[in-house]
């Protein structure tokens, strides 16, 4: 069935691990992932693949934006906030916004505005975040650089994910 076990994940070892298989693609369009503050969050209460996942799916988006002639950064930080922790990916180039896109800055993604013309990765992390009790946004600060927030309770007891 499409259950999966839902536990505390280190989010930090999940991260390396991602990086580690992100690198080489990101280096091929001149572009650097670094990792800021994780090393201090708690764990969060979700599937271990669904994390993998999740860091996938939004670091890659974020590399295929990259032009490639100039050198890129895609940061992933994190801050504990109440119950929750709450990721940030960021990109430090302009998207920019479509006008009338469920996908401007400030808007949640969902899977029904994710599959509006945008990388598919967007709804896999939009799934990802509603099944573990999430939420993810985009924000684009003043300068348009593209913010994927992403917030996740922290890990309590185990329990049982379904479909």
């Amino acid at each position: 069935s499409g259950r999966a076990l839902v536990h505390p994940v280190d989010l930090r070892a999940i991260l390396a691990r991602i990086v580690q298989l992100l690198e080489v693609r990101a280096g091929e369009v001149n572009t650097v992932i670094c990792i800021d503050h994780l090393d201090r969050l708690p764990q969060v209460r979700m599937a271990e693949g669904d994390a993998e996942q999740l860091f996938f799916s939004l670091i890659e988006n974020l590399i295929c934006f990259a032009d490639g002639k100039e050198r890129h950064h895609v940061e992933v930080s994190g801050v504990v906030n109440a119950h929750h922790v709450e990721l940030r990916f960021t990109g430090d180039y302009g998207l920019g916004d479509e006008e009338g896109s469920d996908l401007s800055a400030g808007h949640l993604v969902t899977p029904e505005s994710a599959g509006k013309g945008v990388d598919c990765g967007l709804c896999v992390a939009s799934d990802i975040v509603t099944r573990a009790d999430g939420s993810i946004r985009r924000e684009s600060a003043a300068d348009a650089r593209p913010t994927f927030v992403v917030v996740l309770p922290i890990a309590g007891q185990v329990a049982i994910q379904g479909d």
